[in-house]
C-alpha cells in the first residue's frame, strides 16, 4: 500500500506541474481526465458510497484493502473502478473447498458435487440438497466465493476474487472450469477458477493503472503545446 500512496502523492504532484489551458485540453480528449487533472467529484455518488452499494447488491463484503486503495486513489476515471460499479461489473458465485467438504460430509456425492452450483440470476442453488447443506451450516463465513468477471472473450475470461483465501487476486477460467479437492482418499471435481502463475493482485492492478496515469501525463508538464 505504500507505493501506492506514494504515486499517487507523485500524480497529483504531476497534475499540479500541468496549466490550466492543458489540462483543459486533455480532458476534451480524454473524458476520464476530468476527474484526474481537476481532482473532480462525482456528480451523484462518491466512490465509498459506490462500493457500499455494490456490497449490498451482490451481497458480498469487499477486503479492507481494497477498500483502502480505493480511497487512497480517491478520484473516478480509472478502468478498475468499472469492476465495482454495480450497474456494469456482474459477480459470479463459486463454492469453497470448505462448502465442498460440508457436502461431501452430509453424503453428497461426487457426480452431485460436480454438477452443483449456485445460480446467480436466481440466487438459488441448483439442487435442494446443496441448498439444504448451506442453510444448515453454522458458519457460513467463505462457503460461497464471490468473483467479478472481466475481460471475457471466446477462449475465457479474467475474475477478480473478492473473498475466501484468494481474496484480491485476479484468476481466470475458461468459462467452466474445475477444481480438485481430495478428502478421505477420495478426489472430487466442482466448478472454480484457475489460478494465474503471475499471482497478480487487484491492488497490483490498480498501482500499475496510477503509475501509467503518471507517465501518460508527465510529458505535460508546463509544455502546453504538446498532445497526447
Amino acid at each position: 500500500m505504500e507505493d501506492l500512496i506514494r504515486i499517487v502523492k507523485d500524480l497529483k504532484q504531476v497534475v499540479s506541474e500541468i496549466n490550466h489551458k492543458k489540462k483543459t485540453e486533455l480532458a476534451l480528449k480524454h473524458k476520464n481526465l476530468r476527474y484526474i487533472l481537476f481532482d473532480r467529484p462525482r456528480h451523484y455518488i462518491s466512490l465509498s458510497e459506490e462500493v457500499a452499494l455494490f456490497e449490498k447488491k451482490f451481497k458480498t463484503v469487499l477486503s479492507d484493502e481494497l477498500k483502502e486503495a480505493v480511497n487512497i486513489v480517491g478520484t473516478d476515471g480509472y478502468p478498475f473502478l468499472d469492476l465495482l460499479n454495480y450497474n456494469v461489473s456482474t459477480v459470479d458465485v463459486f463454492f469453497s473447498e470448505k462448502f465442498v467438504k460440508n457436502l461431501i460430509d452430509n453424503g453428497l456425492t461426487s457426480l452431485e458435487i460436480e454438477d452443483g452450483y449456485f445460480d446467480k440470476y436466481e440466487q438459488e442453488f441448483s439442487s435442494e440438497e446443496i441448498k439444504k447443506v448451506y442453510l444448515n451450516s453454522t458458519d457460513k463465513t467463505d462457503l460461497l466465493i464471490h468473483c467479478v468477471p472481466f475481460n471475457e472473450c471466446c477462449g475465457g475470461r479474467s475474475l477478480l476474487v473478492l473473498n475466501g483465501k484468494d481474496k484480491n487476486l485476479i484468476t481466470y477460467d475458461n468459462h467452466v472450469s474445475d477444481a480438485i479437492f481430495t478428502y478421505k482418499e477420495k478426489t472430487y471435481r466442482y466448478v472454480s477458477y484457475i489460478k494465474s502463475k503471475k499471482d497478480e493482485t487487484i491492488l497490483d492492478m490498480i498501482t500499475d493503472e496510477v503509475l501509467n496515469m503518471k507517465i501518460k501525463l508527465e510529458p505535460h508538464m508546463n509544455m502546453p503545446n504538446k498532445t497526447v
